[in-house]
């Protein structure tokens, strides 16, 4: 698969999430996407770049304690070096926002939390889940591989129901409604065009060994969304989480194209009302 072929697969991937929910809740839409991913494209070979590689996913979610500086995803990333060497590692973070469907406000934005995880962690971006498309980031992306159709498609045109930003710069914009739009990027883009590229990723060990859960007494975050990139043939040290912090998403599911359901496994988050006034309380319970 090209590697522009594959920024396409993982939009769409992310994309179906949006089409098979039942309802309105950050956690199950962040749940469903991990899934997604692990399950629908647990394993590729990528051709395109300056050499071959193979990207697979695994996912997991947090049983024990919930680490609460840093954001809702974590997502690890580790680069094959040399044969049998210790993985290059990396770790970035997404604190997940919901726009409420009546207002279409990401009202659960509290700007006190962002500016906690804004000074604790390095690389911090707001994760924004929107019921209608995004749009208005063609710009963002336009001297970027977004998909393999772009030829055809104006960037101005370009939409998605997950897009992120930087947390410095909605704290910046500090508004909570399509102003932050103007400053966004699809999350298949933050995914691929720059994770996977080894960019915005924290590389200090204890941070990543936070994200592994490891560090004792901190927990884990809620999520935890793991890519392993191999060069060739090299061989992979097997992936150490601490699975007294963490279990795998949808571990009594077969993996394949058919596997992923989108969430709803049991361990999943439950779907919540589309009710704003809930999911504001539920949030601010959470969060506590």
């Amino acid at each position: 698969m090209h590697f522009r072929e594959y920024i396409k697969a993982v939009d769409d991937c992310i994309e179906a999430v949006f089409k098979s929910l039942r309802g309105w809740d950050e956690n199950h839409i962040s749940y469903s996407i991990c899934e997604a991913l692990q399950s629908r494209l647990r394993n590729r070979n990528i051709e395109g770049l300056g050499t071959p590689i193979s990207i697979s996913w695994d996912a997991f979610k947090q049983k024990g304690a919930l680490e609460r500086h840093h954001g809702d995803i974590a997502v690890l990333v580790r680069y094959a070096k040399q044969d049998g060497e210790d993985p290059l590692s990396g770790v970035g973070f997404l604190e997940a926002k919901v726009a409420y469907p009546k207002s279409g406000r990401y009202e659960a934005i509290d700007w006190s939390q962002l500016e906690r995880i804004s000074n604790t962690t390095r690389y911090s971006m707001l994760l924004l889940y929107n019921s209608s498309e995004i749009r208005g980031y063609g710009d963002n992306v336009a001297f970027q591989q977004f998909s393999a159709s772009e030829e055809i498609n104006s960037y101005a045109n370009l939409s998605s129901h997950a897009c992120t930003l930087q947390t410095v710069t909605a704290l910046r914009v500090r508004a909570t409604d399509q102003r932050l739009h103007d400053h966004v990027i699809p999350l298949s883009h933050q995914v691929c065009n720059r994770y996977l590229r080894f960019m915005d990723l924290d590389t200090d060990m204890a941070t990543v060994n936070k994200a592994l859960g490891w560090i004792e007494k901190e927990g884990g975050a809620r999520f935890l969304l793991v890519a392993t990139i191999k060069i060739g043939a090299l061989a992979m040290p097997p992936l150490n989480i601490n699975s007294e912090v963490y279990e795998r998403i949808g571990e009594d599911k077969k993996f394949g194209p058919d596997g992923g359901t989108g969430g709803g496994k049991p361990g999943a988050p439950s779907l919540k009302p589309i009710d704003g006034a809930t999911v504001k309380r539920e949030t601010k319970l959470a969060e506590a």
